[in-house]
């Protein structure tokens, strides 16, 4: 007669395989999840450097701005080269105003920053305009501020990073000598 104790009939050996089921369904989960999680930082990585190079861009357009708006205070005309637009309706010799909508970041409508291939800027001119300067002493009555002539520009800059790619626009303002 046997012994009911030792009759296993294969059970561990079926209880064991669907563990091991389990177990390699749960490794095959995480491992996609982290490879997932791999790609979204590195996503994250890139958009950020593109931004930053974006940033960048804008800090180096409106440091010629200042260049460009110096050569304006001295009754040089605008000057539209490649990269440079004037809004519509300014009727500046030679500008054409800016297409976002077709814009190629590339030689032929931007520009780019000097040994930085991806990091390149347009810039429009708006014109002028008068803005109020806080007035430096006590003020009394309804005389609360002072004017003053500024050049107005937008600055479009945009930077790249593997896929990651950003436009940032800002509205700079230079005064204008009197």
């Amino acid at each position: 007669m046997r012994n009911p104790l030792n009759r296993q009939n294969g059970a561990v050996l079926i209880v064991s395989i669907v563990l091991l089921i389990v177990l390699s369904l749960i490794g095959l989960y995480l491992f996609n999840s982290s490879l997932l999680e791999m790609r979204m930082a590195g996503n994250t990585a890139s958009s950020t450097v593109a931004f930053q190079r974006a940033e960048a861009a804008r800090a180096y357009a409106e440091n010629q701005m200042n260049t460009q708006a110096n050569t304006l205070s001295q009754g040089t005309a605008y000057s539209c080269n490649t990269g440079y637009y004037a809004r519509p309706g300014l009727n500046i010799n030679g500008c054409t105003a800016i297409n976002l909508a077709n814009m190629k970041w590339d030689a032929t409508d931007s520009l780019s920053v000097p040994n930085k291939s991806n990091q390149r800027y347009a810039v429009e001119y708006l014109g002028t305009d008068t803005v109020k300067k806080a007035y430096l002493g006590i003020e009394t009555g309804n005389n609360t501020s002072q004017t003053m002539q500024v050049y107005v520009f937008r600055i479009l800059s945009h930077g790249t990073q593997g896929n990651g790619k950003k436009v940032l626009q800002s509205i700079y303002t230079v005064r204008k000598s009197s």
